[in-house]
This record gives C-alpha cells, sequence and structure tokens, in this order.
C-alpha cells in the first residue's frame, strides 16, 4: 500500500476545508445580495459571483 506524506494530508484537507467553506458561504452571499441590495435579484447575484470566482482564479 502507497504512504502518504503527512504534510500532502494536511495539504489535502486543507484545500478541501477552503473549498467547501467558500461552497458554504456563496448561497448564503447571494441571498444578502438579494435581500439588502436594492434593485438586487438573480442577476446582480449572478454577476457577483462571477466577479468572485474570476478574482478568487486571479489571487489564488
Amino acid at each position: 500500500m502507497l504512504k502518504i506524506n503527512k504534510v500532502v494530508k494536511i495539504l489535502i484537507f486543507s484545500d478541501v476545508a477552503l473549498v467547501s467553506g467558500f461552497g458554504f458561504v456563496s448561497p448564503i452571499f447571494a441571498i444578502f445580495l438579494s435581500e439588502n441590495i436594492q434593485g438586487g435579484g438573480v442577476e446582480v447575484a449572478g454577476f457577483a459571483a462571477a466577479i468572485f470566482w474570476i478574482v478568487k482564479s486571479l489571487v489564488l
């Protein structure tokens, strides 16, 4: 059986936790946009999510 380095295990776990966290926050952010921004709806939430993912891909 293959042995996985402890550091690699920690990095994989932290990546899964980070991606899961973003997955949980995204719907909450969409609800915030639709309720707290005047004129906010599905379009605003979609554009905000698109901008978020573009910036995230450039930064990370």
